[in-house]
């Protein structure tokens, strides 16, 4: 039996970004999820972190990579320590 009920609430770039990983479309993916990285997004940096260690639709780049899933594990203490970041 199929759920013919359909979510009126509209995708955010990070869901869309997520969707368009899983569907093996890589280059959407990192457009969509660059701009959220770079606000901070800890999802997009982690996500963006393993497209950089497989090389999936942009270059290899392992120690960009690492950096990004740093960023991405900062983020997620801060929040979970209730931690306001200060720059």
């Amino acid at each position: 039996m199929r759920c013919r009920y359909r979510s009126r609430i509209p995708m955010t770039d990070l869901d869309a970004g997520i969707a368009a990983f899983y569907a093996q479309n890589y280059t959407t993916t990192f457009h969509l999820l660059s701009p959220l990285a770079e606000q901070g997004n800890d999802e997009a940096q982690c996500m963006l972190g393993c497209l950089y260690q497989l090389g999936l639709g942009i270059e290899f780049d392992q120690a960009l990579a690492a950096f990004l899933y740093r960023l991405g594990a900062d983020q997620r203490l801060i929040k979970r320590m209730g931690l306001q970041p200060t720059i």
